[in-house]
């Protein structure tokens, strides 16, 4: 963003993607960038990813995003989440996030989150973000931090397919 703006350094980067969000009405003091690439230190609220995937989908070229995110129990990194068979399989656009670090001292799953769309039984389109911070790890193994992590991805996808048969419940 800050090359097409004719800029170069990181802090005008940072300064024109903090622009760029408040524009798209995502609140200042629900996010911190340090890199924005998602590593430690970058933290948003699921408010804040609700809010920028509002406004995402009121652009032009929302389809474009739209088809370029997995779909849940169908492809890419979503495919085995839920089975092909499950009612909310192919209804359901996101995209994890998952960060190992140390918790208390020993290895957790940081973060492992689950956002975007669901195209729910009731024929609406909702935007969604499940979050859920600092499990920890049985042990110090980061086998059993991947196994975590994988374990927690078919639980938010369970809980998004949930969503998709009862919105408001």
């Amino acid at each position: 963003m800050a090359v097409q703006r004719g800029q170069r350094t990181y802090a005008d980067g940072m300064k024109i993607e903090r622009e760029f969000l408040a524009r798209a009405g995502v609140d200042p003091k629900s996010f911190t960038l340090v890199d924005a690439q998602g590593l430690p230190g970058d933290k948003a609220t699921p408010t804040a990813q609700i809010s920028l995937l509002r406004y995402l989908a009121r652009q032009d070229d929302f389809d474009v995003f739209y088809d370029s995110t997995p779909s849940m129990g169908i492809d890419g990194s979503l495919a085995d989440v839920i089975e092909r068979t499950n009612p909310a399989a192919g209804h359901i656009r996101a995209k994890t996030g998952t960060l190992v670090s140390a918790y208390k001292g020993k290895l957790a799953l940081g973060t492992k989150a689950l956002a975007r769309y669901i195209d729910a039984k009731d024929g609406h389109r909702y935007v969604f973000a499940i979050c859920a911070n600092n499990i920890p790890v049985s042990s110090n193994s980061v086998s059993d931090a991947i196994d975590l992590a994988l374990r927690a991805n078919k639980q938010l996808g369970a809980m998004a397919a949930e969503i998709h048969k009862s919105p408001k419940a």
